[in-house]
């Protein structure tokens, strides 16, 4: 509560109620009335604010009124007035006195009725705290509501502020009215007087500003206490909670720790003595190394294993103490009895969330061990879970029951929690692992080279009377227990050879991994560079293991024995990580001496369960060659292009590599010292996970040829992949890194493609003619075959993946026909119109027809080959320049020619007599000879086939003949005019018709060799 604002509530509301009961020199009866009214109905101060400021705006109006009825005061009539008002005034101050006493009166019961006001306050308060709950919804009202409250005393400070101007606006208006008294006084001298009196002596009473100060401040002390003692009791207590994701040191590395969301209640009962890490005759290489951070077993005593989880709280001063945390499921239930909170600390780690680390809280929580017992736990972590149903159904296959954090506040009497979400499962059961999987870096150990029989130098791994170490496995029945088998609960870790009689050579797979049981290798790092070994296995299978460690493979140190355990023991202090159990996923190592270059080390890791079992029981090695792999390293990369084949219908998927003469020599490996190791694919960080490549080198050519394997749309476009492949000498120690780079580029438009000569004319137009016979067929005309790419020699159609477009849309290609050889024919799309199709292919009169010009464009698809399409297909748009035009040309068009020369070319005429009363005739095949299209025509034209007929002279139709054709004779017929103005010589006259085709074409044709003779 701000004390400021409760002192100047206070004195504002005292000071008003000290001078709000004036009114005006008018109706001051009844003005006073109503304030007594509005006063003797007030319920609190806030009331009585309310009347007094009315009272105050009454007054103020009055005033205004009364200023000017003074001002026009002249006359005696004026004086009688005033007199009245005199007797008013008076009775006024009569009742102001009353009002005076009442407001004393009220001074001296204030404090009480704040206080009572106060206690009731807080008793709502309290009720309000106990309405909350735990859901988010009651969270947000709560949240409203405190903004609502936050916005309240904001608008009261206004009004207060307000009131205080009012105040100091009412105290001067007052002394104003006092001064226009004062001045009236002479006109009214015994009623001013006895007024100013009155008014002056109420100014100086008891009820002045200081003392209204004076009492708020009293108030203000009394309020204050009681609203800090609230106030420090809820401002730190919690509101709301949360988990948070989180991790210890950086890394989430812990093989329990870091699992934000499983309470790992679980505990082990060991099922042997073991001081893991000190040395045994199972932990061999332990007796020769001192292993730091051992772990004892005793058999039969329980290990209690503390976890613990982050939340988040608000608000973010809280503070929280281990008695107010506790598990709760959604029934309400906890985990009290079962589970010991140890203690609850402010966290200063890495979220990996991204939050604030305000209001971070680790609770550290293990078993109860005086409450345990497996019982419990089981049915505080599983549904339906039932006294030995654990042997009828696996506790596995039962759900978890979910919990929540609960935190307990007591801000006042009453008591609260806040809950997290339901999220939280109770790790209730331990499974032991009895099979070792770890990875070094990104490569899991059964890919790794060992010494299971023989070292690199073929020296085998035995001891002094030759026997042989092999490495051994548990036997397991099929429900992952331990068994024991002929005597024993291991085995050896391969399978058995039957053709070979030698009893080194009877062993196969498993954890066969050296150079004559498997083609693994070496794990290539160089001095002083990281290396990780990490646990390989999900979060459930791996509780079941407390931790491991690494140590040299002393046993199998064979090579020139005993000059190479000698070397590795001289580098066993540069080696970081070795020798150190560590409870983590993983441990970093790193191979620090500068004299290790070059050389082959082997490691061996041992893990141990949480009842002290050995995860295997004899460990499992994997051999570092060290060296600069980098500096042994070449890059090939190259690009690969689709190129379909269309004779075989596939794509050439092999890639030739040039090699450089140093990987000649050792792709050639004339003398046998080198072998080439198996391809290996990026595939992590490759653009698609697929890893079907094939290497090969080609003798002939002395080239590495790489193939894709794959369907090329398993392949991203225009993506690199990366992969590499080792030599390795006669000791398997890799002499060269050939790292290649092989980048699908995508295909363009094949070069294949191209007209077949004479096929297009001098426009680069293929002409096709259009007849009666085939304009409604489809197709019209089969283009396969007048280009290289699509057909072969044959003129067979080979390839089905050109598309031609005609820029006429009524020009229509057959390109979704897909293996049909005429999907590379066309049609017109006129719907058997014969006008509109006849409208797309045109002529230039008596000559040849020259068509119709269209353009085509070529596109080819590639199909199966993008990574990137819908339907995995790949088109490419021809350049321009193998682009074609189609020329249309009507095969019906009617054309004539003279029929009649002399020897020298020079034509013969025919002369009409204009005197001739009959009509001069002339057959058809007589003067003319015709062609229709490109072939001879001597068909009867029909009458509709030859028209407009006329004999021009002077470039007038028909000025001294008519011409007619007569179909049943095939002849013209000239006619003349009979003018009496016949011509006075020769005139040289055109014989002009038209003919018409079967499309409506027509052709206009002039034969000038004729002469009218007078």
């Amino acid at each position: 509560m701000n004390k400021k604002f409760l002192s100047v509530t206070l004195f504002s509301a005292l000071m008003i109620g000290a001078t709000g009961t004036f009114t005006s020199c008018k109706d001051y009866d009844d003005d006073i009335k109503n304030l007594q009214e509005q006063i003797d109905g007030q319920n609190g101060l806030s009331a009585k604010i309310t009347a007094v400021e009315s009272s105050i705006s009454n007054l103020q109006s009055a005033q205004s009124g009364l200023q000017s009825e003074i001002a026009a005061a002249k006359n005696e009539a004026s004086k009688a007035a005033l007199a009245a008002q005199e007797v008013a005034i008076a009775a006024a101050k009569a009742e102001l006195e009353k009002v005076k006493a009442e407001l004393q009166e009220a001074d001296k019961a204030g404090i009480a009725a704040i206080e009572e006001k106060l206690a009731e306050v807080s008793g709502r308060i309290q009720a309000l705290e106990q309405f909350k709950t735990t859901t988010e919804a009651t969270l947000e009202k709560l949240t409203a509501a405190d903004v609502a409250l936050q916005s309240s005393i904001t608008a009261l400070k206004a009004d207060v502020a307000a009131n205080a101007e009012q105040i100091g606006k009412n105290k001067a208006a007052i002394e104003a009215q006092i001064a226009a008294l004062d001045a009236y006084k002479g006109t009214n001298d015994a009623a001013i007087a006895a007024l100013k009196a009155d008014l002056e002596k109420l100014q100086a009473g008891e009820l002045t500003e200081e003392m209204a100060a004076k009492i708020a401040a009293q108030v203000t002390e009394v309020v204050g206490a009681k609203l800090d003692l609230i106030s420090a009791a809820f401002s730190k207590a919690v509101t709301h909670v949360e988990l948070v994701s989180y991790s210890f040191g950086g890394k989430t590395d812990q093989i329990i720790e870091g699992e934000p969301l499983i309470m790992d209640l679980r505990t082990a009962e060991a099922v042997e003595d073991r001081v893991f890490g000190k040395g045994s005759s199972d932990e061999v290489e332990a007796n020769s190394y001192e292993i730091i951070n051992q772990k004892e077993f005793k058999k039969g005593e329980r290990a209690f294993i503390s976890d613990s989880v982050l939340i988040r709280v608000s608000p973010a001063n809280a503070t929280l103490t281990e008695g107010q945390i506790s598990f709760v499921n959604s029934a309400l239930g906890n985990l009290d009895e079962l589970v010991t909170v140890e203690k609850v600390e402010q966290f200063k780690g890495t979220v990996t969330r991204g939050v604030s680390s305000n209001g971070l809280w680790k609770v550290v929580f293990k078993l109860n061990k005086d409450n345990y017992t497996e019982e419990n736990l089981l049915k505080a972590a599983k549904f339906d879970y039932k006294s030995g149903n654990a042997e009828d159904e696996p506790v596995k296959k039962l759900k978890d029951i979910l919990y929540a954090v609960a935190v307990t506040d007591k801000p006042g009497d009453v008591e609260r929690s806040v809950t997290t979400g339901y999220e939280l499962t109770l790790g209730s059961v331990y499974t032991p692992q009895y099979e070792l999987k770890f990875k070094v870096n990104d490569k899991e150990v059964n890919d790794l080279r060992n010494r299971f029989q023989y070292a690199e130098d073929g020296t085998l791994t035995a001891d002094a009377s030759k026997k042989l170490f092999y490495d051994y496995k548990w036997n397991l029945d099929r429900n992952g227990n331990r068994v024991e088998i002929d005597g024993s609960y291991v085995s050896i870790d391969a399978s058995y050879r039957y053709d070979n009689w030698r009893d080194q050579d009877l062993w196969k797979g498993g954890d066969n991994r050296d150079s004559k049981g498997s083609s693994n290798s070496f794990f290539s790092t160089k001095v002083g560079e990281k290396f990780t070994v990490e646990l390989d296995y999900g979060t459930e299978e791996i509780s079941g293991i407390y931790g491991f460690y690494v140590v040299l493979d002393e046993l199998r140190a064979v090579e020139s024995a005993p000059s190479e355990i000698t070397a590795w023991n001289s580098y066993e202090a540069d080696i970081e990580g070795l020798n150190t159990i560590t409870t983590n996923r993983k441990i970093e190592m790193s191979i620090n001496a500068e004299k290790a270059d070059g050389d082959i080390i082997g490691f061996r890791v041992y893990a141990v369960n949480n009842d002290g079992s050995l995860v295997d029981p004899d460990g499992k090695a994997f051999y570092v060659a060290v060296g600069d792999i980098d500096a042994m390293t070449t890059t090939l990369t190259a690009d690969y292009v689709p190129v379909w084949n269309a004779p075989t219908s596939s794509y050439d998927s092999t890639i030739e590599i040039d090699l450089d003469e140093e990987l000649l020599k050792l792709f050639e490996n004339k003398y046998g010292d080198y072998k080439e190791g198996n391809l290996i694919v990026d595939t992590e960080n490759n653009p698609t996970d697929t890893d079907a490549f094939q290497k090969s080198f080609n003798r002939q050519t002395g080239k590495l040829e790489i193939t894709l394997l794959n369907s090329l749309d398993k392949y991203k476009d225009n993506g690199t992949y990366k992969m590499y492949f080792n030599f390795t000498n006669d000791k398997s120690v890799i002499v060269k890194k050939v790292a290649i780079e092989i980048t699908k580029k995508m295909p363009e438009f094949p070069a294949a493609f191209s007209a077949k000569a004479n096929q297009l004319d001098k426009d680069g137009a293929k002409v096709v003619k259009i007849t009666a016979g085939n304009w409604s067929s489809n197709p019209i005309h089969n283009l396969g075959t007048a280009f290289n790419g699509i057909s072969n020699p044959e003129n067979s159609i080979i390839d089905f993946n050109y598309t031609f477009t005609c820029a006429e849309k009524q020009i229509v290609f057959n390109s979704n026909w897909g293996y049909n050889p005429n999907r590379y024919g066309f049609y017109l799309d006129v719907n058997n119109d014969k006008e509109k199709a006849a409208a797309l292919f045109s002529h230039a009169g008596n000559k040849l027809p020259e068509g119709t010009l269209y353009d085509v464009a070529v596109s080819y698809t590639y199909q199966s080959v993008s990574f990137e399409s819908a339907d995995n297909s790949y088109t490419v748009k021809a350049p321009a320049a193998q682009n074609f035009k189609l020329r249309l040309v009507c095969d019906e068009i009617f054309t004539a020619e003279w029929k009649n020369w002399t020897p020298n070319k020079v034509a013969k005429t025919e002369n009409l007599n204009y005197s001739s009363k009959t009509p001069t005739t002339f057959t058809l095949a007589s003067i003319l000879k015709f062609k229709k299209g490109t072939a001879d025509y001597t068909t009867p034209f029909s009458a509709t086939e030859i028209k407009d007929c006329h004999l021009a002279s002077n470039g007038v139709n028909d000025e001294y003949f008519t011409v007619s054709f007569d179909a049943e004779s095939q002849s013209f017929m000239f006619t003349s005019l009979q003018s009496q103005n016949p011509p006075m010589k020769d005139v040289t006259a055109t014989l002009k018709f038209t003919m018409v085709d079967y499309f409506g074409h027509e052709t206009e044709v002039e034969f000038p060799y004729f002469v009218v003779k007078p």
